[in-house]
């Protein structure tokens, strides 16, 4: 966040963890300490309004097995910038959907954001995108693939069946 080059930006941190109390500490020793604000633990019907009203939602997990905060701002048409760990990568799509980066590179997480929060044309295309990958991995789609997964085993297990074997009695 220090490496921004935008001073008018802010940082809402939403959650809540073990590293709070010592993220807070560190936070108040920057330069930037008015524009962070840690919200703590919030409930999961209360999530959205944050994601609609953010500009920009920033996963930089250092692994993260599917990120669902991602489909869930992706939902809002909210751009997203994350770390290129664990399952990120089969939600974000990097240039299309969001930004990738590598975990633990500072550098480079600066960078997307600052690319995605100056370039206005680029986060609509990007919530967009988003918002197309979030309609395909609702209740619905998923149900239609769980069903359709069950169909294709149903059918195969068909297939290696044996035919029934009947006995031909004399009359």
């Amino acid at each position: 966040f220090g490496m921004l080059p935008a001073s008018d930006v802010g940082l809402l941190i939403v959650g809540d963890g073990p590293d709070r109390a010592s993220l807070e500490a560190a936070a108040q020793g920057l330069a930037e300490a008015d524009r962070i604000r840690f919200v703590g633990a919030v409930r999961h019907a209360d999530v959205r309004p944050y994601l609609q009203h953010a500009d920009l939602v920033v996963v930089p997990s250092w692994y993260e097995e599917r990120g669902r905060i991602l489909l869930e701002a992706m939902a809002t048409g909210t751009p997203v910038v994350a770390a290129r760990t664990g399952g990120i990568p089969a939600t974000v799509r990097h240039g299309v959907n969001g930004l990738l980066v590598p975990p633990r590179v500072p550098e480079r997480l600066a960078a997307a954001i600052d690319r995605i929060l100056g370039d206005h044309r680029l986060a609509g295309s990007m919530g967009a995108a988003g918002r197309t990958t979030a309609s395909g991995h609702g209740i619905g789609a998923l149900a239609d693939a769980t069903l359709a997964a069950y169909e294709v085993e149903l059918g195969r297990a068909a297939e290696r069946r044996p035919a029934p074997v009947r006995s031909m009695s004399a009359p």
